[in-house]
């Protein structure tokens, strides 16, 4: 077999060059090292963050108010409502003198049933449904406070009035109607319960406590409209 580096000394001059310069003698590549490049070090690991700081956690966070906006917003009317409506009822109650035990009853409904409905609808699976089942019951509640008033004319049709129109604002006539139908059902049985009690006339107080609540109820329900179309 021919020797490489006899092949490229007997070569000719023209050529030698470019034919050493393209075949390399296996004994020079064997004694010249091959060059490495060194290991390149491996790029530092990102540092786990908190769910909370991540694209997911931000999401998983919307997904949480979307859940509790409509809750949240009910939360507000139902508080301005009972509130406004308790001085109402009980407006109505001191002109007729009735037992104590009814006072406290309508401070519960007042004050402690618009945080507990919050606090059912926030741990719920469904929000929404059950702030829907909390509504229909605000509206059975009004219909047996209308029966302990024994159907006083003003207080009675200001509260129907406004138990329908804050439904009517949540989901339309089908829903309205439906509360409505369940408030007239709690309030036969409560006046038959209580002996059909009938006193339609009001006095000067339960008028002067008729009006905020007329006023400002209405307005807030306009307002949380409002707000919920932007």
């Amino acid at each position: 077999m021919l020797d490489l580096d006899q092949l490229a000394d007997h070569a000719p001059p023209s050529s030698a060059a470019p034919a050493r310069a393209m075949v390399a003698s296996p004994r020079k590549l064997a004694r010249e090292p091959v060059a490495m490049s060194p290991p390149q070090p491996s790029p530092p690991r990102a540092a786990s963050l908190p769910a909370a700081a991540t694209p997911l956690g931000q999401d998983l966070a919307v997904d949480e108010q979307d859940r509790l906006r409509f809750p949240r917003r009910v939360r507000g009317l139902r508080t301005l409502g009972l509130g406004l409506g308790g001085i109402l009822v009980g407006a109505t109650l001191y002109e007729q003198g009735a037992s104590p035990l009814w006072f406290v009853l309508l401070a519960l409904n007042a004050l402690a049933w618009p945080q507990l409905a919050w606090l059912r609808a926030a741990r719920a699976a469904d929000p929404r449904r059950a702030e829907r089942d909390n509504l229909l019951l605000d509206s059975a509640l009004g219909g047996l406070w209308i029966a302990v008033m024994e159907l006083a004319v003003v207080p009675s049709t200001l509260l129907v009035a406004m138990l329908l129109t804050d439904k009517l604002a949540v989901d339309g006539w089908r829903f309205a109607l439906r509360a409505f139908g369940l408030q007239v059902a709690c309030f036969v049985l409560a006046w038959s319960a209580l002996g059909w009690p009938l006193s339609p006339l009001t006095g000067l107080w339960p008028l002067l406590a008729a009006v905020p609540f007329a006023v400002a109820y209405p307005l807030a329900i306009g307002h949380a409209l409002h707000t919920s179309e932007r």
